[in-house]
């Protein structure tokens, strides 16, 4: 029997499979997946979606060149939802399928083959009935659960903290004397530790800064606004599993108080963008951004919260603007972060000799290096034919970092495939090994 499913339904579908740790590893296939399903919905792709995707993605590209890259998304496209269903999603009552030529998609009822010791469960069509049920009702608040890999109705851990991070803050002692600090002053001191971003344990020294500043005073949005800031990049750093999950909401929750607080503030507009980030709400995030950098660019965080998102978002030469370093204050706490990131965004840029004196120079000034700094300075030095350096580069990030998954750092920089293929290629020249 055929069952008309409604765009409802689609939608939780759609939103179970990108929240799988598989596509939260493939950031651009997920967001490949939701602009097809968005475009379906919306009635647009009746003879499919090839034109929009291209015009969507790949409008910069010459005509073959965005074929090319058309063909290998949606190849991996495919391969990512084969993996899925094979996988996690095995039990899901509804199956998208991809046309990889028109780039059309199908959704389909499924019923799932039946285990061996699970003969009691109702027949086809209520079985699909009863776990769309579940899909929408956890979809909009009415059950909080999960459903195991064997099938198995669990609720909220109860034995987790309320605030995960009182538990990995724990053994944190404050970093600096906090006697006499006001609330501001300490959450200038908690901004200073968050950068750079990639360092975890800066933010578990942020985190105890602001919560201090929120005991100190509890009508300080900026408080509850760096502490949701630090938590919604360990999120970032930590996609894929039920830690990350439990950052992301604490995250939630703070911006809630800050926004209640101070809606206005540029700073709780920043932290805003950048829980967005985190929650793969890449269109709010840039809003936000934007709004923030509006509200109050001579903030050297603010400004570099809408760098390192332009940055991800492929607007590479707004990020030299912001931080280049004529228009970065020599008193800014972070400028040697900011100017790193300039760095980074040259190299997109193709000013590869820009990419290697700036990033060696903040070394050379005091900014230990970093994974992120490493890959660009030897994508960078493959770039400009000095190989020599770039396999030192890359030896330096195999012994330091051995189990450095790249595919997790593409996800965490990039938004367009096409800008981690290139810096791959180099990295690949210089002697990094990949799994694909």
């Amino acid at each position: 029997m055929t069952y008309r499913i409604a765009p409802d339904v689609i939608r939780v579908a759609t939103g179970r499979v990108c929240g799988s740790q598989i596509f939260q590893l493939a950031k651009q296939q997920e967001m490949l997946l939701r602009f097809l399903v968005d475009e379906d919905l919306a009635g647009r792709a009746k003879q499919g979606s090839r034109a929009a995707v291209i015009a969507k993605f790949y409008a910069d590209r010459s005509e073959e060149e965005a074929a090319q890259k058309l063909t290998w998304a949606m190849a991996r496209l495919s391969e990512k939802l084969a993996e899925y269903y094979d996988g996690d999603g095995a039990d899901d009552p509804i199956r998208i399928f991809v046309d990889p030529r028109s780039c059309g998609l199908r959704f389909e009822m499924w019923e799932a083959k039946p285990k061996p010791r699970d003969t009691t469960g109702p027949k086809t069509p209520m079985r699909m009935l009863v776990l769309i049920g579940a899909l929408i009702a956890s979809a909009i608040g009415w059950v909080v659960m999960e459903l195991t890999p064997t099938g198995v109705v669990e609720g909220p851990q109860e034995d987790w903290p309320k605030d995960i991070s009182d538990l990995v803050t724990a053994d944190v002692a404050l970093p600096v004397d906090v006697e006499g600090m006001s609330a501001a002053e300490l959450v200038e001191a908690a901004r200073s530790y968050m950068y750079p971003s990639l360092d975890f344990e800066r933010h578990k020294l942020a985190i105890v800064l602001s919560k201090t500043a929120i005991e100190r005073d509890p009508e300080f949005a900026r408080g509850y606004a760096t502490a949701a800031m630090s938590m919604a990049m360990m999120a970032d750093l930590t996609r894929g599993g039920g830690l990350s999950r439990r950052y992301l909401q604490e995250a939630t929750l703070l911006l809630e108080q800050a926004s209640v607080l101070a809606p206005e503030d540029s700073w709780v507009m920043a932290t805003s963008a950048q829980v967005a980030m985190a929650s793969d709400d890449f269109e709010l995030a840039d809003e936000r951004a934007k709004a923030a950098f509006e509200a109050g660019q001579d903030d050297g965080y603010v400004a570099h919260t809408y760098a390192l998102i332009a940055h991800f978002s492929g607007r590479f030469e707004d990020v030299v603007v912001v931080n280049a370093p004529e228009n970065v204050a020599a008193s800014d706490p972070i400028r040697l972060v900011r100017e790193r990131v300039y760095g980074f965004a040259n190299y997109h840029l193709g000013a590869y000799e820009t990419t290697i004196e700036v990033v060696e120079g903040t070394l050379q000034a005091g900014l230990e290096h970093n994974f992120a700094s490493l890959l660009y300075l030897a994508s960078a030095y493959q770039a400009v034919g000095q190989q020599e350096q770039a396999e030192e580069m890359v030896k330096r990030i195999e012994d330091e970092w051995p189990s450095l998954r790249t595919d997790v750092v593409a996800n965490m920089f990039f938004m367009d495939p096409l800008d981690w293929e290139k810096q791959k290629a180099h990295l690949r020249a210089a002697g990094m090994k990949f799994a694909d």
